[in-house]
């Protein structure tokens, strides 16, 4: 890994899953009151992982124009235009 942010992401991520997998392998349903705080805290994990994961691509861009990597730069633009698109469809 390259810097906290990156393990803070990741760990987000694998925290927010495992939360998600725990209450549908328990079988949990709405009354219940696993489903009803393990299915928000697995949500906002992942979602939290996912605008980290931004913000880190977002550093990346800085830096590449920063050490005037313009491919790199452009390459980075690039994907976070395509994975926006991507969310509006």
């Amino acid at each position: 890994m390259k810097d906290r942010l990156s393990k803070l992401t990741v760990a987000s991520g694998i925290l927010g899953l495992v939360l998600l997998f725990g209450v549908m392998l328990s079988g949990a349903a709405y009354p219940s009151l696993v489903f009803r705080i393990g299915a928000p805290l697995g949500l906002l994990f992942v979602f939290l992982s996912v605008g980290l994961l931004g913000l880190r691509y977002l550093r990346d861009i800085c830096e590449a124009v920063r050490e005037k990597q313009w491919m790199l730069a452009v390459a980075l633009v690039m994907m976070l235009l395509v994975v926006g698109v991507l969310m509006l469809i």
